[in-house]
């Protein structure tokens, strides 16, 4: 069956074809994964166990992805060495960028704080008194930024309709106010809420994300002094991502990468902290808005700072070419239980035809949010999951690695999906990368031959 189902129809060496496949994306470093299961060929799992570094298994919001091994793939595949140049050919393309063991021995004095925030992330689901962002804010009061004014839970009420959100997940919210920054009327213009990632029960991944104004509306947002502010608001809260935002060996790798002759500075900002915990995790999606391209949110980085967490990510044009072979193997007869799933009906066989006839209709659905049509295809498990893992897009994060998302707009950015792939939950920070705006451009006096 090749990379869809189990490794069955082929002999010996099986492992050498899928991690030697042309058209497979290992990450720089020597290290792959690929999809195992119980019903694979004796032949396949003694190749792999040869290689093992690791075994996981992914289940996320009560769906069984199956498992993956990491590998040793030195000798399978051509050396590619994680270097600048590797990386600037993976930010151009819109793909992953994995910095291993970036935060060892760095993030060994923050120790104490991550035990703290695992603690934090055990009561984000209890609202109210207790539930977590009070304690943070009270915490942080001591590195808060004077120009900051912290409004009481009662006060801050007043303003949740104006800034929406998503009822289905919101679990509390509070206010900042800045008078050198007032929002719309003078209202207050920041905040910081938490969340739970999904609905599903048994699964108690959440989230805390700080920003300003009006979500969704406005996260696509050029205001870069309010960019900042929330930047100073990370710092005060979420110390621990002054491990991202103080290394300078970093931000010298995020200029080369997105345009070295611009000394425009560079900076982190929409903090975001996440607990991936057993059964959770992120549905695909991708960080991209539609804004002009020059002021674009560059990038977002991830840091892994406790447990383990898996990945698939690729950029949209790899995503769409997957989803059309992934259709085209369904529409041979391979799979058939899936045609029933994810494609019964006249609705169902109309977006088979779709995605078969490619062009324009993928992309334009992997943009929209959750994937559009497509999330149920793509979050599929275990058979997409595998096909994934097995093409090279999926890999496994550890506390100390720091993970780079290039983004280059709507239809050129880098999509992913996130599985707790540790017995605990996995603390991380995820921020988005900015650049300061340039010098407005002069226009030339009429008739300048410059």
């Amino acid at each position: 069956m090749g990379r869809v189902g189990y490794h069955t129809a082929m002999s010996a060496g099986l492992l050498n074809e899928i991690v030697g496949a042309p058209d497979r994306d290992d990450l720089p470093g020597g290290i792959g994964v690929v999809s195992v299961h119980d019903e694979d060929e004796p032949e396949f799992l003694a190749e792999v166990a040869e290689r093992e570094r690791e075994r996981v298994h992914l289940v996320r919001r009560g769906i069984d992805h199956g498992d993956w091994a990491e590998l040793d793939i030195t000798g399978l595949v051509s050396d590619v060495p994680a270097d600048i140049h590797a990386w600037r050919q993976r930010w151009a393309d819109a793909r992953p960028i994995q910095l291993r063991g970036a935060l060892a021995g760095r993030s060994e004095a923050f120790a104490p704080l991550f035990a703290e925030r695992l603690r934090l992330g055990e009561g984000l689901q209890r609202t109210g008194a207790g539930g977590g962002l009070d304690g943070l804010i009270e915490a942080g009061l001591g590195r808060l930024d004077p120009g900051f004014d912290v409004l009481a839970p009662g006060e801050g009420r007043a303003f949740e309709a104006a800034v929406g959100g998503d009822p289905e997940r919101d679990l509390e919210r509070r206010f900042f106010r800045r008078t050198d920054l007032p929002g719309p009327g003078g209202a207050p213009d920041f905040w910081i809420k938490s969340q739970c990632l999904s609905r599903t029960p048994a699964d108690p991944s959440g989230r805390i994300r700080i920003s300003f104004g009006v979500e969704r509306e406005e996260d696509a947002s050029h205001d870069e002094q309010r960019h900042r502010a929330v930047e100073l608001l990370g710092r005060a809260l979420l110390p621990e991502s002054a491990l991202l935002r103080d290394d300078a060996a970093l931000f010298e790798l995020l200029r080369e990468l997105d345009d070295p002759e611009d000394e425009a500075e560079l900076y982190l900002t929409q903090d975001i902290a996440y607990w991936n915990a057993p059964n959770g995790g992120a549905l695909f999606h991708h960080d991209a808005f539609e804004e002009e391209y020059e002021e674009r949110q560059r990038a977002v980085v991830y840091a892994q700072l406790t447990g383990t967490t898996a990945w698939i990510v690729l950029s949209t044009q790899e995503l769409a070419a997957r989803v059309e072979e992934f259709a085209e193997l369904i529409d041979e007869g391979e799979m058939p239980w899936l045609k029933e799933v994810l494609f019964r009906g006249a609705g169902g066989a109309s977006l088979l035809n779709k995605i078969l006839k490619g062009g324009r209709f993928v992309f334009a659905e992997l943009e929209k949010p959750g994937c559009g049509r497509l999330g149920r295809l793509v979050n599929r498990g275990p058979e997409f999951t595998s096909l994934l893992a097995d093409a090279g897009h999926g890999f496994l994060m550890r506390a100390g690695d720091v993970l780079i998302l290039p983004n280059h707009g709507l239809g050129h950015t880098a999509l992913h999906s996130v599985f707790c792939a540790s017995a605990e939950p996995a603390y991380s920070l995820s921020l988005a990368l900015r650049r300061e705006p340039g010098p407005e451009e002069v226009e030339e006096p009429e008739g300048s031959d410059d």
